[in-house]
């Protein structure tokens, strides 16, 4: 009788260790004294000449300068990198709402419409001052130093912003990813004006906690019914899209009453 071949190894291994991840619990998340003491380590490892700056050849690879060199200058300070990492998971990278390289990148990819590197002043669309501030050459062009230098006088005028927020700049100033929620971990203005906020205090400022009257909801009440725009078409006999008094063939107490807001016209405003 011919013997069946023994089962190798590798496989029983490769079982034994997935059986042992599933059931091994989570390892919890790095605290924010562990994530700087990693970065430190890190960073320490690259910074062959110890002067506290990875240029050049320290810089293991380009992608780092995409996401820690804050003010744009090719060179990373160990203090840009510390500060990129302490904001935590999910915003360790640079932003244009914060960092002049993240902005000075969005310009030029924006504005930069014949895709030279430059930005002309005749594609740039923005108040001709700030360009003329910016173009220190005055060669009509702004290069990647100017747009940096640019950024970084703008972002000045964010941060200012930032210390007395109005309820409505709230999403101009701190909603760093877009995602039309302004998390803790992205808000750096004052505590009490978040609170103020935050009306269901739930650490998290919604996009409709702003503008209530944009909710979904709300929209579907404020159309107006089928009915209400008949009316309007029906009366509308200089076919302006609203119904004045003189069209009006009604008495004088109802067109009070459809006139809500009190114009003098009758429009789907007055249906909602």
């Amino acid at each position: 009788m011919r013997a069946l071949p023994r089962p190798t190894l590798l496989p029983l291994l490769l079982l034994a260790a997935v059986a042992a991840a599933q059931e091994a619990p989570p390892r919890p998340a790095p605290t924010p004294q562990e994530r700087r003491a990693t970065a430190e380590d890190l960073f320490a490892r690259h910074d062959r000449n110890r002067d506290l700056r990875l240029a050049g050849v320290e810089i293991p690879d380009a992608g780092w300068l995409e996401r820690f060199d804050r003010d744009g200058d090719d060179v990373i300070a160990k203090r840009e990198m510390l500060h990129v990492v302490d904001r935590g998971p999910g915003f360790d990278r640079l932003f244009v709402l914060r960092d002049p390289r993240a902005r000075a990148r969005n310009a030029r990819g924006q504005f930069d419409q014949d895709k030279d590197g430059l930005v002309s002043r005749e594609e740039y669309p923005g108040d001709p001052r700030a360009f003329e501030k910016a173009d220190r050459d005055r060669d009509g062009k702004l290069e990647w130093k100017e747009l940096v230098r640019m950024a970084g006088q703008e972002l000045e005028d964010i941060r200012r912003r930032t210390k007395s927020p109005g309820k409505y700049e709230f999403f101009e100033l701190f909603d760093l990813n877009y995602d039309r929620l302004i998390t803790l971990a992205e808000y750096d203005g004052p505590a009490r004006s978040f609170r103020q906020v935050d009306e269901n205090g739930d650490g998290v400022v919604e996009y409709y906690e702003i503008y209530p009257e944009l909710r979904p909801d709300r929209m579907a009440r404020a159309r107006p019914e089928p009915e209400d725009l008949t009316v309007i078409a029906t009366l509308d006999a200089d076919g302006d899209g609203r119904v004045s008094r003189a069209e009006w063939k009604g008495s004088a107490a109802a067109w009070k009453r459809v006139d809500r807001n009190g114009d003098g016209w009758l429009t789907t405003a007055d249906a909602r």
